[in-house]
């Protein structure tokens, strides 16, 4: 290549702008677009909107019901507070218009799941659908709709990215928006502990590169205050330096080994300041947002006031107690009285606190029972409520017995329809006095209290009489019964602490078969005031098909047509990811008429499951046979708790899993008490007159409200077969390898991936201020001398270009077109023309990849031959970079000055 075409006048150079000066103000055009001044403001927004896209991504990853993608929910919230923190006026209006434009725009994003042929339809379904939640709200029920939480989920996240936004670009500090995004965060990964922590790293980089940016970037602002001069590369290490620190420190913190540092009082005394308000939080949440998974669903919180019915479910292998029995019993942890279409609820209870020096009086009050001890020993997710949660005799340590008081009704005095589910006997008594009431003559001149008192039936007593502006409004009425226990949980007053025992006390039916048939069906006032309540949302299909279950099998007594219905139910599929029932749909119509046209799929399905049967898990199986005894007159509940667990021949007893939750039924049978039955097909019949013996038969468990196939195991063998059962850390232990064995792929690739880019910033630094040919020149030099032809201090650019180009040939001419071009740059006064970066820039990819081809020869061992040159004529008074003749070299417009070519010849 002609090289003298180099030798450009600087009168003739155009003022074109360069390259890195074009990119700059590029950049502050963006800018200025966004509302922001500057690179390093869009440099700033850039890492704003990173962080808060991780945040969403980790919400997202979460599962939080069927919440709607909060991606752009998040960008456009802190776009709004970016605008608005450089708006002008009144600041409340601006932070109401900021915050309310979120509540459309919410609503919006979660309408494309809703029902509506286009946008407006879909927005109008919304709409409705939030009106009906907050009716249900007001009245105490059940919503299993999960479309109220995706909007306030939305709204929630808007919020936050709003007011992030908002304050960085207020204040100007990163303190703000890091507190604000890493409380979201870690409150998010505080109910998916030991999941998705990867996001918190990522979320920690981005929020230290923040810093350093922003730190950097006020620094210079200060500086520029004061006419401080400084370095111009320092805008490219206000971007640079933030990658790499956070990038480093993000590693070493991934890979330290991670310790507790929370002292146990400070421990302590968090759970007791967080717990009331879990407690009074967390039974609203259960009742209104029932989809939603927050808790692990090993805390036996889950078991708690409210039962709703629930789509696909999911559980995990790890342990959470161990119970130290011989028996096979199950564990129930909750019993639920007051069915309605979207679920069960334990109804209202009361709570007293007992103390282990208490006994209930209840042995010697049943037929068949026995007392059987219990030791269960907490692992390290503590315990919040004691098993079981029925027959409970004692426990030794201080607990609350939440328990069913006796039936309280208020009877309206106004017009209206009385509640068809009070006992025969209130409403006939409600009837009476309404009518007698309501016709004012008919009192005469009584008082009204004695009128009411006199016409009160023996079982009941008035509590209160309600009076609204002198006219009787209603009356409260109480059963006067005999002292009853009926037991719905046992929890803990104080939690235990991970590897401390409890023992338990309670009672466990031995009655046969023959004993609960002659039981016959004379109910006490008690059972029958709670356990016959059906809602009037329940299809007639459902009582017309409990109703011919009954007639085909000819049961005539109620343990009979338990055995009926059971059978009936057990012969249906198995399966945990079925859909689950629509927001105002009855979830055990659902069940028995609907889970029929869904098809058999995923891994949690059992052997009897047909794309054209019903299907589903415990829960659904334990409600319709409670629900269907209740239409034939037969008190039932429903319970959820825990399958027996896996043997420990070792220890003594079963490690219970959190796949191992369950729900079933239990029937009332006069004098033997509640009866627990299974209808969830794959789970053992439960034996009937014996307790099973644990070293003869045993089983590996069942699941929340599941239970798979082959899961039941009736030998004398060891679950293992080697006649050692699994020990409770063994399996904890062997959770958290499985657990690390899925994070090492992901560190791994992590690592390379910082590797990466850690290379790649270390190779360009300090590059991007650079002009196209000072980034050449400097790349040629780096690559040189990987080439192992490093720069002398001694040599010149052109000097070095030339013995460069003696070891690599490629790189011989172009190599000199690059470094006369850096000189004409760097020496000179004159302003290098763009023609001549651009020849530098045609030049550079061949002499990139000469040098690149020579460094890998030379790391693996090859030495290149040198190029065959040529002794110069005149080698004292030619230039070495110059191969024009004198001629070439003094002719035309293109000469370099003397004073420059004279300062590049080799005197």
């Amino acid at each position: 290549m002609n090289t003298g075409s180099l030798n450009l006048p600087g009168a003739s150079a155009s003022s074109a702008t360069d390259v890195s000066a074009r990119v700059k103000n590029n950049l502050e055009l963006i800018g200025r677009i966004a509302g922001i001044s500057g690179a390093e403001g869009l440099v700033t927004y850039v890492l704003l909107g990173l962080m808060a896209l991780v945040v969403a991504w980790s919400v997202q990853l979460a599962g939080w019901g069927d919440s709607p993608v909060l991606i752009w929910t998040v960008l456009a919230g802190t776009a709004v507070g970016v605008a608005f923190a450089r708006l002008v006026g009144p600041w409340p209006l601006r932070h109401l218009v900021g915050i309310l434009a979120g509540v459309p725009f919410s609503i919006w994003q979660v309408s494309s799941s809703a029902d509506g042929a286009h946008v407006f339809a879909r927005f109008g379904d919304t709409w409705t659908r939030l009106d009906i939640w907050f009716d249900v709200a007001k009245a105490d029920g059940i919503s299993t709709d999960p479309l109220p939480f995706s909007v306030f989920l939305s709204v929630i996240a808007w919020l936050v990215a709003y007011a992030a936004g908002w304050s960085l670009f207020k204040w100007r500090t990163p303190w703000a928006p890091s507190f604000i995004f890493g409380i979201a965060l870690l409150t998010n990964l505080s109910y998916r502990f030991g999941d998705f922590e990867y996001t918190f790293y990522f979320f920690a980089a981005i929020a230290i590169a923040m810093f350093v940016h922003l730190t950097l970037v006020n620094t210079r602002r200060r500086w520029d205050a004061a006419g401080i001069h400084y370095s111009h590369g320092i805008s490219l290490d206000s971007i640079l330096a933030p990658i790499v620190i956070g990038a480093i420190v993000v590693a070493i913190a991934g890979f330290m080994p991670m310790y507790k540092i929370r002292p146990e009082t400070l421990d302590r005394a968090w759970d007791a300041m967080k717990d009331p308000f879990r407690d009074r939080l967390g039974d609203q949440a259960l009742r209104l947002f029932p989809n939603v998974v927050g808790i692990n669903s090993g805390d036996f919180r889950a078991f708690d006031q409210v039962l709703a019915f629930k789509g696909q479910i999911t559980f995990k292998q790890t342990p959470l107690f161990f119970v130290e029995t011989k028996y096979e019993t199950l564990n129930p942890a909750r019993t639920y009285s007051v069915y309605t279409s979207q679920g069960w609820l334990a109804g209202p209870v009361t709570q007293f606190n007992r103390q282990p020096a208490d006994t209930l009086p209840l042995e010697g009050t049943l037929l068949e029972r026995i007392a059987v001890e219990q030791r269960i020993v907490a692992d390290d997710n503590k315990l919040g409520f004691a098993i079981p949660g029925d027959y409970a005799l004692n426990i030794d340590r201080p607990y609350i017995s939440e328990e069913l008081p006796p039936l309280r009704v208020r009877l309206n005095m106004v017009e209206g329809e009385l509640d068809p589910n009070l006992p025969d006997d209130v409403l006939t008594y409600a009837d009476a006095l309404r009518d007698i009431y309501l016709a004012p003559d008919l009192f005469g001149n009584d008082p009204v209290e004695a009128i009411v008192g006199n016409l009160l039936p023996p079982d009941l007593e008035i509590i209160e009489f309600q009076e609204k502006q002198g006219a009787l409004e209603s009356i409260t009425v109480q059963r006067i019964t005999e002292p009853i226990f009926d037991q719905v949980a046992a929890r803990f007053i104080d939690r235990a602490e991970p590897g401390e025992s409890v023992l338990v006390k309670r009672l466990i039916s031995q009655a046969t078969e023959e004993q609960l048939d002659e039981a016959g069906a004379e109910y006490p006032l008690w059972v029958t005031d709670r356990y016959l309540q059906l809602p009037e949302t329940l299809p007639d299909q459902v009582v017309a098909l409990a109703d011919q279950i009954v007639a085909e099998a000819g049961a005539v007594t109620p343990y009979e047509m338990s055995v009926a219905l059971t059978e009936h139910l057990r012969a249906f599929g198995y399966s945990q990811d079925i859909d689950g029932p629509g927001p105002e749909q009855d979830g055990v119509s659902y069940f028995l008429f609907d889970t029929a046209l869904e098809p058999c799929q995923g891994a949690s399905i059992g052997p009897r499951c047909d794309d054209d049967r019903p299907k589903g898990y415990s829960q659904y199986f334990g409600s319709a046979l409670a629900v269907m005894l209740r239409i034939q007159g037969v008190p039932a509940r429903m319970v959820s708790g825990f399958q027996a667990g896996v043997f420990d021949p070792i220890r003594g007893g079963v490690v219970i899993r959190d796949v191992d939750r369950h729900g079933w039924a239990q029937a009332y049978f006069p004098d033997y008490g509640w009866i627990d039955l299974e209808s969830t097909p794959g789970a053992p019949q439960l034996v009937r007159g014996a307790l099973p013996d644990l070293e003869v038969t045993f089983f590996r468990g069942a699941d929340s409200f599941a239970s798979g196939p082959d899961l039941f195991i009736e030998t004398g063998e060891s679950p293992l077969g080697s006649g050692e059962g699994p020990d409770l850390d063994e399996l904890l232990s062997t959770t958290r390898s499985e657990n690390l064995a899925l994070v090492w792929p992901f560190a791994v690739g992590a690592g390379l991936v910082l590797t990466f880019i850690g290379g790649v910033i270390a190779w360009r630094w300090r590059f991007w201020d650079m002009s196209p040919t000072g980034r050449a020149y400097a790349g040629m030099s780096r690559l040189g001398w990987l080439s192992g032809t490093g720069r002398r201090k001694y040599e010149t650019p052109v000097e070095y270009a030339l013995r460069l180009g003696g070891t690599a040939a490629d790189a011989d001419e172009g190599g000199q077109v690059i470094a006369k071009a850096f000189e004409l740059e760097v020496y000179s006064a004159r302003e290098v023309p763009d023609r001549v970066h651009q020849m530098v820039q045609d030049e550079w990819p061949v002499v990139r990849w000469a040098l690149i081809r020579r460094s890998l020869l030379r790391l693996i061992g090859v030495k290149p031959r040198p190029p065959l040159r040529v002794a110069p004529a005149n080698p004292v008074k030619r230039p070495l970079y110059s191969r024009t003749t004198s001629t070439e070299a003094s002719g035309g417009q293109d000469q370099v000055s003397s004073e420059v070519a004279g300062a590049n010849v080799d005197a």
